[in-house]
């Protein structure tokens, strides 16, 4: 059983096993449908929610610094503290940016924007979760052979760094930088029995997962059932947990991840 929760948790379970979280909903409900954990294939999984044709790849505002022959990224999603009016902001002036490059985008949150790559060379990323706080050089240098890709992620950086919306950000870090990833078709392959709450899930596009069953108090879980809750705020998981104790499970938060094994016969006699 794996549970997929779209929220941060201060800690694991002290009797849990540690797992890697891909830290974002989607790349972790990604994983759980079978898709590669390095680079889920989030751009053409997020096109086909939003309808759009072609081939998209994923652009996530990040904050980078440069070490010595080096580049690292900090701070990406909720590290950045990049709300949804100000990422907009930044999102129009990169998408009259790309014009020059006739590249079309696409807005679906504040952190994950999306860029259409039909006529542009073939690009080979890691996921934004990968590459935070791991040298960028060595994913950037293998990037594209034409080197189309590293060349436009230096010019976005500098019309970052010097973009007048940065200096209204105050204490917080600048964006001046994007991160492309996400590459590839949307290919699930998984045989547990899915439930969600996110309408994304539940009206899947182009029967690319055959059945995703409502999310709701009176779903009986098994063993091979997939949970994939966007909104927690309106479970209690607390309850959920204790509703699947009696199998293996594993939790997938934003921040962290774990495993708990099922609680065993001889506690489930005591508490009778």
């Amino acid at each position: 059983m794996q549970i997929i929760v779209n929220a941060s948790t201060p800690f694991a379970p002290a009797d849990s096993k540690p797992l890697t979280s891909r830290g974002e909903f989607y790349q972790n409900a990604l994983f759980a449908l079978g898709c590669k954990p390095d680079n889920p294939p989030l751009g053409d999984f997020l096109r086909r929610a939003m309808h759009l044709e072609g081939q998209w790849l994923i652009a996530s505002p990040i904050h980078w610094e440069a070490t010595h022959n080096d580049a690292m990224i900090v701070a990406a999603g909720a590290e950045l503290a990049l709300d949804d009016s100000e990422s907009r902001l930044l999102f129009e002036q990169v998408t009259d940016f790309l014009k020059g490059y006739e590249i079309q985008s696409a807005y679906f949150s504040p952190h994950l924007w999306l860029l259409k790559i039909d006529h542009l060379p073939a690009i080979t990323s890691q996921s934004i979760s990968n590459m935070l706080h791991h040298s960028m050089m060595p994913v950037i240098s293998e990037m594209d052979k034409t080197f189309f890709w590293q060349r436009l992620l230096t010019e976005i950086q500098m019309f970052l760094s010097a973009h007048p919306l940065n200096s209204a950000r105050d204490h917080s870090l600048i964006v001046n930088g994007l991160w492309l990833w996400g590459e590839g078709a949307f290919k699930p392959s998984t045989s547990q029995m899915i439930y969600s709450d996110d309408d994304i899930f539940l009206s899947p596009p182009h029967n690319s997962i055959a059945i995703v069953h409502k999310l709701d108090a009176t779903n009986q879980f098994g063993k091979n059932s997939l949970l994939l809750i966007k909104h927690p705020q309106r479970w209690d998981l607390q309850k959920l947990r204790q509703q699947t104790q009696n199998n293996q499970s594993q939790w997938y938060w934003n921040n962290l991840a774990y495993s708990l094994k099922p609680r065993g016969w001889w506690s489930r006699l005591w508490r009778k």
